[in-house]
């Protein structure tokens, strides 16, 4: 099947079950069906081709993600990561630039997010029990430096893996100069930072548009409007 045409299905199936469930006033409404849909596999990930592959995670994030930070796993999502993991972890690699840590950190989140332990029951005596509920936030919290590490594998001509800066860049600013890195300053470690030096510097023009797309779904089903970080090209 034509990417293209891939793709159109991937959208009218996403965008249907997103307008099925939340309603015009951003509340959500989620029967049984929309449940047995996020436990079903819908997308054929391993055999899809690169372009495909790379527009997935905004379709993803479009049957998950929702306004008031609610967060729903679906199946397609599990089989999203392990591919990913598949391939970084176990596939050879065809870049000049290699860093062992990128697969370890991956490695750790992908374990992270999988990794429950809900069902289990503990005597309510113990404190440590309050905690078990609450094992889904893992991945968040691998989720940045993973994300920061994704960031200086790509823009390794300008940062060194632990931040340091290796080549002058500026970023540009909303309403304002912009802002200069210089050889010699401390790392850099604000992850919208390293987000603009990846847009700005190192995409291509093609990656730029999949950044574009997907930080405008982002932006638009969370309902968070975090104007500096999810606009890249807001000056």
């Amino acid at each position: 099947m034509a990417s293209t045409k891939l793709l159109s299905e991937i959208d009218t199936i996403t965008t249907d079950f997103r307008r099925d469930i939340v309603r015009p006033d951003g509340s959500r409404v989620l029967h049984e069906r929309h449940i047995e849909y996020q436990k079903t596999i819908h997308f054929d990930i391993p055999h899809m081709k690169y372009d495909v592959l790379c527009e997935i995670p905004r379709y993803l994030i479009r049957t998950s993600v929702f306004p008031n930070g609610a967060r729903y796993g679906n199946a397609d999502q599990y089989v999203f990561w392990l591919w990913l993991a598949e391939v970084s972890s176990f596939h050879d690699w065809d870049f000049e630039y290699r860093d062992n840590r990128f697969q370890d950190l991956f490695g750790l989140l992908i374990s992270s997010f999988f990794f429950d332990v809900g069902g289990i029951t503990m005597p309510r005596n113990y404190h440590f029990a309050r905690f078990i509920g609450n094992f889904h936030i893992l991945p968040s919290c691998f989720s940045f430096p993973f994300l920061e590490r994704c960031i200086r594998f790509k823009s390794h001509e300008y940062v060194s893996p632990n931040g340091v800066v290796l080549k002058d860049f500026n970023l540009p600013r909303y309403g304002r100069s912009d802002r200069s890195y210089r050889i010699g300053q401390p790392p850099i470690s604000n992850i919208s930072h390293g987000l603009k030096l990846l847009y700005y510097h190192v995409a291509s023009s093609h990656y730029q548009n999949i950044m574009d797309r997907f930080m405008n779904e982002l932006n638009e089903v969370s309902g968070l409007r975090i104007s500096e970080v999810v606009n890249l090209k807001q000056r």
